[in-house]
Formats: C-alpha cells, sequence, structure tokens
C-alpha cells in the first residue's frame, strides 16, 4: 500500500462512497442515468453549499484585511528595501494580527473542488452503467460526446461548454477583484478543460452542472444587497461540544472500520483468502483499508462539515452525535442479525428481512439510548463527556483485541500450483477409482434436475443415487473427516480421541485413502483437499510424506481473462465493502436492508457481479470445467486413484438469479420441491451447473474408453437447510434434516444404466465403496480398523453444530456449548427416526 493509496482512502474514498449511495438512490427513482447524474450534482451542490459559502467568507475576509492594509503595504515598498523592507513588513502584519500565509484563504475554494473533483472523476469513469446510455443528443455517456463533426475531425462541444459556464462564473465572482485573481480563475477554467476534454461524457456533463450550480450561486450573490459590514466570519463553536463531537466520530470511525470488520477477518482470515483469484493475500490488509476510510468519514469530513454549518446549535448537535456513537456500539455488537451465514465477500445467505419483534425490540432500545444521553446531557452534564470517554476506551480496546486477533490468525502463505503442470492420469487397460467431493451439494436436488433435464441420465450413466443418505454434520469441518476416513472419524468417534488435536485428526481423514491406494501401488492424485491443515485453501504439505501421492491446489491455479477481471472487482469490492458492512452493522434494523441492498452495499460492479456470480464461483466452476484438460489418458496398467474436491455447489451465487431458473415448485414421485425465493433459485441453479459440468467430463471419459474401467463416487460432505421440504422438517425437533441430507452417487465398474436405490446410506460409506473389491480385507492404515459400510437399520449418530470457524473450532474435541447430539436410523424421510440423543 502506497502513500498515495493511503491519501486516496483517507481523502476520497468517503465521498466517493457518498457519490455512490445519492447515485444509486437517483438510479432507483429514475431509472436513467442522464438523470441521475443531474439529480447526484443538484444534491451534491446543495449539501456542500455551506463549504463554499464558509469558503467565501473566508476570501471575503481576506479581500478586506488586504484592502485595509494595501496603502500602508504599498508605502512600506516603496519607501524601504532588502531587508529593511521585508521587517518593516513583518512587523506591520504582526501589528496588524496578519500573517502571509493567511492568503492562502483566498485559494480555500480551489482546494475545496479537488477532492470532490477526484471523487467524481474515479466513480464516473468507472461506473459501468454509462456504457450505451444516452442523454438528448450525447448517444454514450461513456464515451466523449464527439457532437460536432468537420470531415473526421470530432469535436466535443460538451467541455467546452463546461469551460464557458466556467469563465462566466469566474468574472461575476471576482467583478471587483484585482486582474491577477481574475486570470488565476481563468487559467483554472482552462486547466480543467484540457484535463476533461477526452473524458467521458457522463463526467463532464456531471462537471458542468456543477458549474452552471456555481454559476446561479454567483448570480444570486451578485444581485443580492451587498452587505454594509465586514464579511460574516466563522460562527465559532464551543470547544468542549467539538470535543464531544471528535470523540463520537472517533467511536463511529473504530466501530465501522476497524472492530466490525476484524471481527469478521479474525473467526475465519483463510475463508476471506479464498476470495483472491490470482494474487492471494492478507486479509488483514482490508482492515487497514477499512480503518483509513473510516477514519477519513468519521474524523476528517463530518467534523469539518459540523464545524461548517452548526453554529449556535452546537450543543443538542453535539449530544445527537454522543447517542448516534452509543447506539452504533450497541448496534453492531449486541445485535447481530439471525441471517445465516456471512459469505466471505459479506452477503448472507439468507434474504435481509428482520421479524417486526426484531425492528420493534432494537428500534425502542435506540429511543431509549437517546433519551438517556439527552438526559444526561442536561441534567447531568459533567458526564456526558465521561459517557462518551467510556465507549471511546471500550471502542480501542475492542478494536485493538480483535485486530490483534485478525493478525495472529492470518496465515496466507502457501503455494500455488501452475495450470499447466496439473496432471490426472487415468488408465485404459487398468482400474481407475474416482471421489469427487461437491461440498454442500444437496442430495434432494438430483431427481429434479435430471427430470428437468432428461440428457443428465445418459450422461450419469451407470451410476446409483441414494437419497436416503445422512452426514454427521452440517458444517465441513464436522461432516467431511467421516466421509474422507470413514465411521472411524464421525465427531462422536473423534471426541473420544480428547488428546490429540482436531487438526491432526482431519489431516489422517484426508490421508485415508489416497494412502491406501498408494500402499497397493496405485498412481494416486489429490485435488482440492478440504481445510487441510485447517487451512482454506489446500496445503498439500500433509501428503510430502508420501511420495507416490502427488496433491495439487487446483482451483487456485485456474487464471484467464476472467479471474483477472473478477478479480481486480473483487478487491476493489472488498476494500470498501469492510466499511460499508461496518456502518451497515452500527444501523437500526429497519434502515440496514437500504444499505446492504441485497450485498451490494450501493455498488455498480461490472456485469458478473451485478448478477451475483463472485471469484469463488468462477474459480470452482473453471475448475470443474478443466477437468478435461487435466485429465491426462494413458495407456499403462497402473491403476489409478484421484481424489477431488470442488466447491461451486457450495459458491451459489451472491444476488438475484431468479429470472435465471422459471419459478414454479417442482414435483417428483408426488413429492414437491419448494423454491421460494431467491436463495432457494441460487442453490438450486449451482447443484444443476455442477451436474452438467460433471456429465460434461462423463462425456470425455467415454469419448476416450476410460469410462467403464472407472468406479466414480459424487458425495458431498453435508446438505443445506433451505426448508425445501415439508417431509424433512422435523417439527418435533424444529429440525430442517435437509442439513444433514448429502449427494451420495456411484457408479462401479462396467455398470450400466441410471438407477435409484432407497437403501439407508451415510456419506462414511465412501472409503467402503472405493476400495470394496479391489483391496482385500482393507483397513485404516492409521488406525487398523477395518474399512466398513453401515447396516440398513443401524442408528447413527450425528453431531448438529453450526460452528463451522475452524478458527474458533480448533481444540481436541467438538464442544460448541449450543450443539446438539442426534440420532437418526432407516429412513431420514420419516420424522419418527429422528431424536434428541441423551448423554
Amino acid at each position: 500500500m502506497t502513500l498515495l493509496n493511503v491519501l486516496f482512502n483517507l481523502i476520497v474514498e468517503p465521498l466517493k462512497l457518498f457519490f455512490e449511495v445519492v447515485f444509486f438512490y437517483a438510479y432507483k427513482v429514475s431509472n436513467n442515468v442522464g438523470l441521475s447524474i443531474f439529480l447526484l450534482s443538484l444534491f451534491v451542490n446543495f449539501l456542500v453549499l455551506p463549504f463554499y459559502m464558509q469558503a467565501d467568507n473566508l476570501q471575503k475576509e481576506e479581500r478586506d484585511i488586504q484592502d485595509k492594509m494595501a496603502d500602508r503595504i504599498k508605502q512600506i515598498k516603496k519607501t524601504f528595501k532588502g531587508d529593511e523592507r521585508f521587517f518593516m513588513l513583518q512587523e506591520y502584519y504582526r501589528v496588524n494580527n496578519y500573517k502571509p500565509v493567511y492568503a492562502l484563504k483566498s485559494s480555500v475554494s480551489l482546494f475545496l473542488q479537488i477532492p470532490f473533483f477526484i471523487a467524481a472523476y474515479s466513480f464516473l469513469t468507472e461506473l459501468k452503467l454509462m456504457q450505451g446510455a444516452a442523454i438528448g443528443p450525447i448517444t454514450n455517456l461513456s464515451m466523449p460526446d464527439a457532437l460536432l463533426h468537420f470531415g473526421t475531425i470530432s469535436i466535443n462541444v460538451l467541455p467546452i461548454l463546461m469551460t464557458v459556464i466556467n469563465i462566466v462564473a469566474s468574472l461575476i465572482y471576482t467583478e471587483k477583484s484585482p486582474i491577477k485573481d481574475k486570470l488565476k480563475l481563468m487559467v483554472i477554467a482552462l486547466v480543467f478543460l484540457i484535463l476533461l476534454y477526452n473524458s467521458p461524457a457522463g463526467l463532464v456533463f456531471y462537471w458542468t452542472l456543477n458549474n452552471l450550480f456555481s454559476l446561479i450561486k454567483n448570480i444570486v450573490l451578485h444581485f443580492k444587497k451587498p452587505s454594509s459590514g465586514p464579511a460574516k466570519s466563522f460562527v465559532r463553536s464551543s470547544r468542549k461540544d467539538m470535543e464531544l463531537i471528535f470523540i463520537s466520530c472517533s467511536i463511529m470511525a473504530l466501530i465501522t472500520g476497524l472492530v466490525t470488520p476484524a471481527g469478521i477477518i479474525s473467526q475465519n482470515p483463510e475463508e476471506l483468502t479464498n476470495t483472491f483469484i490470482n494474487n492471494p493475500h492478507s486479509p488483514v490488509l482490508y482492515l487497514v483499508n477499512s480503518t483509513i476510510i473510516a477514519i477519513g468519514t468519521f474524523m476528517i469530513w463530518v467534523p469539518i462539515f459540523v464545524y461548517l454549518v452548526k453554529g449556535k446549535h452546537s450543543k443538542p448537535i453535539s449530544y445527537t452525535f454522543v447517542a448516534f456513537a452509543v447506539i452504533g456500539v450497541i448496534n453492531a455488537l449486541l445485535f447481530i442479525p439471525d441471517l445465516g451465514l456471512l459469505s466471505s465477500i459479506l452477503i448472507y445467505e439468507k434474504n435481509m428481512a428482520f421479524p417486526i419483534k426484531d425492528i420493534v425490540i432494537n428500534l425502542f432500545t435506540d429511543i431509549i439510548i437517546i433519551a438517556i444521553v439527552f438526559f444526561i446531557g442536561y441534567k447531568l452534564t459533567r458526564y456526558i463527556r465521561l459517557l462518551a470517554v467510556v465507549f471511546l476506551a471500550a471502542s480501542i480496546i475492542f478494536g485493538l483485541y480483535l485486530g490483534i486477533l485478525s493478525f495472529r490468525n492470518n496465515d496466507t502463505e502457501f503455494t500455488v500450483d501452475s495450470y499447466e503442470d496439473i496432471n490426472i492420469p487415468l488408465t485404459t487397460n487398468g482400474k481407475n477409482v474416482v471421489v469427487i467431493m461437491m461440498d454442500r451439494m444437496i442430495g434432494t436436488y438430483i431427481p429434479y434436475i435430471f427430470n428437468e433435464n432428461p440428457e443428465l441420465v445418459n450422461q450419469f450413466d451407470g451410476f446409483t443415487y441414494y437419497p436416503n443418505t445422512v452426514s454427521f454434520g452440517a458444517h465441513t469441518n464436522i461432516a467431511a473427516p467421516a466421509l474422507y476416513g470413514g465411521y472411524e472419524y464421525t465427531p462422536e468417534r473423534l471426541n473420544l480421541r480428547s488428546d490429540e488435536l482436531l487438526v491432526d485428526k482431519h489431516n489422517e481423514s484426508l490421508r485415508v485413502l489416497p494412502t491406501l491406494f498408494a500402499n497397493e501401488g496405485w498412481n494416486v492424485v489429490v485435488g482440492d483437499a478440504p481445510y487441510a491443515n485447517y487451512r482454506w485453501y489446500t496445503d498439500t504439505s500433509i501428503y510430502d510424506d508420501n511420495e507416490k501421492i502427488q496433491a495439487f491446489n487446483i482451483s487456485f491455479s485456474i487464471k484467464n481473462d476472467l479471474t483477472d477481471e473478477i478479480g481486480i472487482d473483487m478487491e476493489e469490492r472488498l476494500n470498501r465493502n469492510f466499511f460499508c458492512y461496518g456502518l451497515m452493522r452500527t444501523l437500526p434494523y429497519f434502515i440496514q436492508p437500504f444499505v446492504y441492498s441485497d450485498g451490494t452495499y450501493d455498488y455498480f460492479f461490472n456485469e458478473s457481479l451485478q448478477s451475483g456470480i463472485t471469484g469463488t464461483y468462477i474459480r470452482e466452476e473453471l475448475a470443474l470445467e478443466s477437468l478435461s484438460y487435466f485429465t491426462q489418458i494413458t495407456d499403462s496398467p497402473e491403476n489409478c486413484f484421484l481424489l477431488y474436491t470442488n466447491g461451486l455447489t457450495h459458491c451459489d451465487f451472491s444476488g438475484s438469479v431468479s429470472d435465471e431458473i422459471e419459478t414454479y415448485t417442482r414435483v417428483v414421485n408426488n413429492v414437491p420441491l419448494y423454491l421460494d425465493d431467491d436463495e432457494d433459485y441460487r442453490h438450486y441453479l449451482t447443484n444443476t451447473k455442477a451436474c452438467f459440468l460433471l456429465g460434461q467430463w462423463f462425456d470425455y471419459l467415454r469419448e476416450n474408453n476410460v469410462y467403464d474401467n472407472t468406479r466414480i463416487i459424487i458425495v458431498s460432505d453435508h446438505g443445506y437447510g433451505l426448508n425445501n421440504y415439508d417431509d424433512l422438517l422435523v417439527k418435533d425437533l424444529a429440525l430442517d434434516a435437509e442439513w444433514f441430507n448429502p449427494v451420495f452417487m456411484v457408479k462401479d465398474f462396467d455398470q450400466t444404466g441410471f438407477t435409484m436405490s432407497n437403501e439407508f446410506m451415510t456419506n462414511a460409506n465412501t472409503p467402503y465403496f472405493a476400495v470394496n473389491g479391489i483391496i482385500d480385507n482393507p483397513v485404516n492404515p492409521f488406525t487398523n480398523a477395518q474399512i466398513i459400510r453401515n447396516t440398513d437399520n443401524e442408528e447413527q449418530l450425528i453431531y448438529n453444530s453450526h460452528q463451522f470457524s475452524v478458527v474458533l473450532n480448533n481444540g481436541t474435541t467438538f464442544k460448541d456449548p449450543n450443539g446438539q447430539w442426534l440420532t437418526v436410523h432407516d429412513n431420514i424421510w420419516d420424522d419418527d427416526n429422528w431424536s434428541v440423543y441423551e448423554n
């Protein structure tokens, strides 16, 4: 991060964010880019009018003082020379309480324009909505207007009009000023002409409107009855009131920029690393950026604006700031929304809709806080500052603690394999076993996806689908070990090994199948093993002790123009959205949805991000799509084993995708699948996409004569609770059993047809199905326990916990205080088969 980056985030980014918010809601109302730019200019100019009025007062003060001293200064310069002249002028300035540096007051208006100009330039030049948008004779606001043509030469009219308006406004403004002041403003107008001549018409249109507003303001002031006295100076505010305001702004800066973002990063920094496509780096950089933006917003711009406009109302305004600072802390730390998991790009899994009861409780609490603060301010005045200082100290302590935790938990160094170096060998003359774990793929969707897309039945020829399958947890860190290692790695069995770290037991489970096959002399490849070494990315070092195992970090190897574009946009998104998220959390519930804006936080990205596709989704989709590229067909008799994990089905889309799927309730075998909201459709869409990409790879295997001699297992670590099925809602337990229904599909050697079996299964059967009939008397190479499968009516013990973070849950046992042990047997669709396990 360079000094220019810091200064931009500190001074310009807060203004840019403000422009985004204003434009966003203007566009929501008008649905017209040109009109939205007009409304943005109008709103911004009215808002900053106090800035310019005070700047005008400062300039008039300077001119009055200069006029007062002009004759005497002229006489001194005429009478004295050299050092004598210098010291005489210095003494004269001292007597008049004036310093030469005060001459800069006349440039205050220009200094104010610079950050506003940079913010407008940055926002509007990046605004993709201007592409193809028209206003009047201008057909594309993202390009120079080129309204006049003389042969092959085109002339941009808007910049010229902008300059003319600027010069006229300057001449009116400096009517009684010296010629040097007139020349200075004209030079500035010409500089803007040069800078903006070839700029997008939308940007020039905005700045032309600003100049037009300035012209109108100068005309109004010109015809206004002139004041007979000296220039009206600043209304000086109470020092104590400004201290209260600054302390309150400091609290808001800490909560929005440091405390809330650090709370997210400290819980799972490596999941945030997963959002970086081509340049993995520390997510703590986001924390630094959000803090700088918050400081610029609340400790620079807000105090400046308040200082200029509040005047005699300083006391109630200062108490209002204290109240909102206290409310911000309470809302951010105590009122935590129950909207499902927060993704690595700060989007909730559920739509932001709060129950009326929660809104009322939150609003009532905030009103009570406001009343208490004003009571203290007016009745117990000496304690109001103490209240603000206490909350400031608490914010500093929380911020330092969470910030240190973020740095301590941060470890993002890992090796990214080259795309060209990844090699998945499959043989035509031997046997192949492939286990593909599709993270969070929902087992119950398969019949509906295949019913809508009958071509998948042929692509998945030979597979047996097991809908009556249960997982041992609802999240990867709890449920995946049993999938990879078998029944030795269920949560119950892992907890019995209480003298070993969970991370070591997790790593062991990831090594069971690769080690088994490697010991049998098979060619073994592992791709993207989840949570290896409890890291979000694949730490391939857990396989370093076995030279027969090749392990790759596949998804991070994917690089192309699309990932580059998405990666850059994602960086921009997160660099400012951490602050936006922190700001949102300080607000009352009834306001939060307006700031959240379906996870966009009032921002306009490229088309892929607007449609909800994230960098993680793109990377996982391309990785699955690239399986054919990675697969190397060989006629060697050496058998091959592949263990591959893909997260496409875990990503889902982050935005609205309901237009891409017909919105109706699907029914297969008289069982309805309810897709009631956007979240349901997003999951259904990604599961469908995964099936198509797997089917394409299966076609590739057929074309190369390695499909029939390949055993393939498609399995997921867990399902997801979306309330899609009445029969999976265990009402007595208030449980959606869809959380524990993973996909489980098996194709054996030379098997044909697509069938379904209602046998009671668990995904811990994966190792058994992988080695059955291939390895005689297979045993776990680390525990020497037999690799087995469950019996049809065997009761299974499941750990129902939503403690998914490996940073928080990394001891020796799973011990979530809110966790619950459940049992199920025979048929997961029968409520009577589920019960709470009492230890």
